[in-house]
């Protein structure tokens, strides 16, 4: 089932939108869980549209695994022989650009309502405004 990705900076990492209907987004969600992109469940903000928390490592590293699973070069994430192949074969580096490009080249929205940031985001908001006139 196809899904589409957004991403919305959120505190030191993103939240990672996804739209598409409710069976495939709990399958993409899943996904990302069982191959290390996220720890969170998904969170509805209705039926075509969820979002999962991670940042920039993990979700390069789940590209990067899943262009050398479409290869065929790992069955799943625990198959050794695949990793070893891979760095013995100097394709990592190529596969890491790749991902890192990837996730580069997603578009950044913001669906994440403003009263929902993190209370990093909005400590930075805060601490970034314009106080000038407070004094007065």
């Amino acid at each position: 089932m196809k899904t589409n990705l957004v991403l919305q900076y959120y505190g030191n990492g993103f939240a990672v939108g996804i739209s598409g209907t409710k069976q495939a987004i709990t399958e993409a969600a899943n996904r990302f869980f069982n191959w290390g992109m996220t720890e969170s469940e998904p969170h509805f903000t209705s039926d075509t549209f969820a979002y999962v928390l991670s940042d920039e490592p993990r979700m390069v590293r789940f590209f990067a695994l899943m262009t050398l699973l479409r290869m065929g070069v790992v069955k799943n994430i625990s198959d050794a022989k695949g990793l070893r192949r891979i760095l013995a074969a100097r394709r990592w580096n190529h596969v890491i650009a790749n991902a890192t490009a990837k996730v580069a080249a997603l578009p950044k929205e913001t669906f994440i309502p403003e009263a929902f940031l993190s209370p990093e985001a909005e400590a930075y908001q805060i601490g970034n405004m314009d106080h000038s006139g407070l004094d007065e």
